[in-house]
């Protein structure tokens, strides 16, 4: 089997960040537990860094824009991003908080190539506003650690001619990762750290029996998941039958122009989601959500379409004549009727 990680460290900052139209200005940063856990480039261009206090943030940046982390939204936008991913394979299965796994073996000779798999789908997460690293393995666990530790360089020991992994050589790259990167607990890295253990290669040459007896069975089975000694079963997602998108804004909006730029990004998401299903849709629907209460607004288009920039030009026309009751947290698309494509409607 061969496995894509799709590893979205940034995802507490860009669920906010990437329905702005213009994020370079401004320094921005997501705060928990009053410390900083991420920023954007511009933060860190000013010194800001994670872990720093919110007063010291505060001493370096002149009114940055401060998020506090939301992981329920985390976990909404991550499962949105799994549904999506679900154009390249059935088999997405999610693992929170930040990662997607995608077993790709029965797809390869479809997309045929890996390369042409991955480029599509940094250019796609490019164009919705999301930034992720990829590992590729030959198990779940191991293409999540190369995710953080090798990401992008499957080329070492991925044969493109042969749609293959060189295990061998796998192995060599997993062993050079540092134990602070696996999936367990920190007081088994703590242990291990204690016995002079700092490389994934150094564990995997201690006996199995002495693994098991030191940090346990679960510890045991991680290991042995991680090598593909046993199977790793995942629960892959189901089919959605219908479209749901939300932009999450970190500032409230009072005015319908600032929301046409998240309206367009999350109109052209749904429009590759058409194209991808070869369906038409003849009625969507947004959802304005105040601080105080939500507002539904459908949207019925003359004849069924596919093409963004019709869903865009109704739309707006519908919002920009929508008197606002108030600030808005955020705005969600929804689309659950669909008819088969018709190639006529092809402009």
């Amino acid at each position: 089997m061969l496995w894509l990680c799709l590893n979205f460290s940034k995802l507490p900052l860009e669920i906010f960040t990437r329905h702005q139209a213009n994020t370079q200005s401004q320094a921005s940063l997501v705060v928990e537990k009053n410390r900083v856990l991420m920023c954007n480039q511009q933060a860190h261009q000013l010194g800001i860094d994670s872990g720093m206090s919110i007063n010291t943030a505060y001493a370096l940046a002149e009114q940055p824009q401060t998020i506090a982390r939301d992981h329920d939204k985390e976990l909404d936008a991550l499962t949105q991003l799994a549904h999506w991913a679900y154009r390249y394979t059935p088999s997405v299965s999610v693992e929170s908080p930040n990662d997607l796994l995608l077993e790709i073996s029965s797809v390869l000779k479809l997309y045929q190539g890996l390369d042409n798999i991955i480029n599509d789908i940094s250019s796609q997460l490019s164009n919705m506003g999301y930034s992720c690293q990829i590992g590729l393995a030959h198990t779940p666990k191991a293409a999540w650690l190369m995710a953080r530790a090798r990401p992008g360089q499957y080329e070492q020991y991925f044969d493109p001619s042969s749609n293959a992994l060189d295990k061998s050589l796998l192995k060599k790259q997993l062993e050079k990762i540092p134990l602070n990167l696996i999936n367990c607990p920190q007081k088994q890295k703590d242990q291990l750290q204690k016995l002079g253990l700092h490389h994934i290669g150094e564990l995997m040459d201690l006996p199995v029996n002495a693994i098991g007896r030191r940090f346990g069975k679960q510890f045991l089975r991680y290991i042995a998941q991680l090598r593909g000694d046993i199977s790793d079963p995942r629960l892959f997602i189901q089919p959605q039958k219908h479209f749901q998108r939300s932009a999450w804004f970190s500032d409230s909006i009072t005015n319908s122009q600032a929301l046409l730029f998240p309206m367009r990004r999350l109109l052209e998401e749904f429009s590759q989601f058409l194209h991808s299903h070869q369906l038409d849709c003849s009625q969507l629907s947004w959802k304005l959500k105040y601080v105080k209460g939500e507002k539904d607004i459908a949207v019925n288009f003359s004849q069924p379409s596919h093409q963004a920039k019709t869903f865009f030009e109704l739309s707006r026309e519908k919002i920009e004549n929508t008197k606002l009751e108030g600030a808005i947290e955020s705005i969600s698309l929804h689309c659950e009727s669909f008819s088969q494509l018709e190639q006529q409607n092809e402009t």
